[in-house]
């Protein structure tokens, strides 16, 4: 979470409603500084297989998806992509990961990653249909069958841009006069509390003036989802859904009312076969 303390409050209502959208801008007219809640930025991808040809092949797809060469990099073994970033403080955004290398295998060097970054994106690279149940500890992004395609790794390269658009979100408040962002995807749920609505995380919660409708028209629709007239969810926090309640990551509760429940299994559904490529 970051607080915004450089802006004083603006009292112009159409910058007020830029802001709180995320489609922020500098006004001229109040001084307010803000920031652009989905600029696309450049993603930074390592490559990482024993095979020389593979890495190869890799390298040529991503020039020709129109990846500049300083977007990228190949490692031969995990310990050199570890050693690597651990000396150069590099991270990316996403990882082709080999799962069968010698050494240090895929999934153990993918492990040491997500313990330094929850947020980045691993796609495992494989000869072997057996490794798929051994992965999901890592919460790989794609698992991908050898010999991979320039058309598969094209799909899979425009998935990770539209996830990279969708988590890579802000949501922006306020309270008092002091102005607040959070990263969409650390938000578990707003709730409805009279004129107020609570922004809640693991952890920490907020609470600010608006309306539940209000917020719901703001946040991101492909990520969140309206459960009941008081509630609106995370779908990547859900951890279960039925007729009655939707349990969250941490086990919060929250309920499922008759008017958004048809809505809520279908736009869920669709999250679930968006978030695994299908």
């Amino acid at each position: 979470m970051i607080v915004i303390t450089g802006w004083a409050g603006c009292h112009n209502r159409a910058c007020r409603d830029l802001y709180f959208t995320g489609w922020v801008r500098y006004n001229k007219s109040c001084g307010a500084a803000m920031i652009p809640m989905q600029e696309e930025d450049k993603m930074k991808v390592a490559f990482c297989d024993d095979n020389v040809q593979v890495l190869a092949q890799l390298e040529d797809y991503a020039e020709q998806n129109g990846m500049k060469p300083e977007e990228y990099e190949s490692f031969h073994s995990g310990e050199e992509l570890l050693g690597y970033m651990e000396k150069s403080k590099e991270k990316y955004d996403i990882y082709f990961l080999d799962i069968s290398m010698p050494g240090k295998n895929g999934i153990d060097t993918a492990s040491e990653i997500r313990e330094k970054d929850r947020d980045c994106l691993i796609i495992f690279l494989t000869d072997y249909k057996e490794y798929v149940y051994q992965v999901f500890e890592v919460l790989p992004f794609r698992f991908l069958r050898k010999p991979l395609g320039e058309e598969v790794f094209s799909q899979v390269m425009e998935q990770a841009r539209e996830h990279q658009r969708v988590f890579g979100g802000w949501f922006f408040f306020r309270i008092g006069r002091r102005e607040y962002q959070v990263a969409c995807s650390d938000i578990l749920c707003f709730e409805a509390q009279g004129r107020k609505v609570c922004l809640r995380m693991e952890g920490e919660e907020y609470t600010f003036y608006g309306r539940i409708g209000e917020t719901c028209e703001k946040v991101e629709p492909s990520l969140f989802v309206q459960t009941h007239a008081s509630y609106v969810v995370n779908m990547e926090k859900i951890r279960s859904v039925d007729d009655r309640e939707v349990m969250l990551k941490g086990g919060v509760r929250i309920p499922v009312s008759r008017k958004y429940r048809a809505d809520l299994k279908k736009r869920y559904l669709d999250f679930v076969k968006w978030r695994c490529g299908k």
